[in-house]
């Protein structure tokens, strides 16, 4: 029987595989039919069994001109790297530090502003019970421990400390940025707490993080870190905003949202 090879797109899809193969216990993928098509299944459901798929409008909300967010997490038990791999194996991506930003103003402005809807990707109206239920995910202070990692690495440099966003995985299996900002006016300094969450959510910075002059809060805040990724958690004993997370770090609690293109 003639070898199969896999044609660019499956070579594109099948990126990372090394990063699946740990994730669904395969202990290694080998270029091969059987394996590719074992792979698709696993990126149909995350570690819990949610089947992630544009064909449910009501998994995903319309977040701006360009693009969809999910309302769940999936990938979890993965850590930032494999997550961003898992995630372009279906061709979504993690969303960046500003769009979790913008999407909190869209939960938030629809529980609170009478007249603010938030769509679906369909166009129908997300009810207000499933907003509420979106932010408490988020930000609600109750077990169990919930967390999400961010599209947000950071890199010391000679004239700063840069945001690293809009990842995308090569040839390789390795995250390149296509984004890279210098950082600025923004909180460099711990406060646990903490900094206030509605100003955060309704004034950042041009990178989505909280203005250096915010005012203080109930929100846990640890500042940007040399080589550390942004997430937020939430649990028993608070919430939190952490740009100094290990991108190595993996846990049940822990996953990523999903963002798609918009095709109309």
């Amino acid at each position: 029987m003639k070898e199969w090879k896999p044609n660019d797109d499956e070579l594109d899809e099948i990126i990372g595989s090394m990063a699946v193969a740990r994730a669904i216990g395969l202990g290694h993928v080998r270029p091969d039919r059987n394996s590719f098509n074992e792979i698709n299944q696993y990126l149909s459901k995350n570690g819990q069994g949610n089947v992630i798929t544009i064909n449910d409008p009501k998994q995903w909300i319309i977040l701006n001109e360009q693009s969809l967010i999910s309302t769940d997490k999936f990938f979890h038990n993965n850590n930032w790297f494999d997550m961003h791999r898992l995630l372009q194996l279906g061709n979504r991506f993690m969303p960046t530090l500003l769009e979790s930003n913008q999407f909190d103003q869209l939960v938030y402005n629809g529980i609170d502003k009478k007249h603010f809807k938030v769509h679906y990707s369909d166009g129908t109206q997300v009810p207000i019970e499933e907003l509420r239920r979106i932010f408490n995910e988020r930000y609600e202070v109750r077990s169990p421990w919930r967390a999400e990692y961010l599209d947000a690495k950071f890199k010391q440099r000679e004239d700063g400390l840069y945001l690293l966003t809009n990842h995308i995985v090569q040839q390789n299996g390795s995250l390149k940025p296509q984004t890279e900002e210098l950082l600025e006016d923004t909180l460099m300094k711990y406060r646990s707490p903490g900094i206030n969450l509605k100003e955060w959510i309704k004034d950042p910075n041009k990178h989505g993080l909280p203005k250096s002059n915010i005012s203080r809060g109930s929100l846990y805040y640890m500042c940007p870190e040399d080589e550390k990724v942004a997430g937020l958690d939430a649990e028993f004993a608070g919430f939190g905003l952490y740009c100094n997370w290990f991108p190595s770090g993996s846990y049940g609690g822990l996953g990523a949202r999903a963002k798609i293109l918009r095709t109309n």
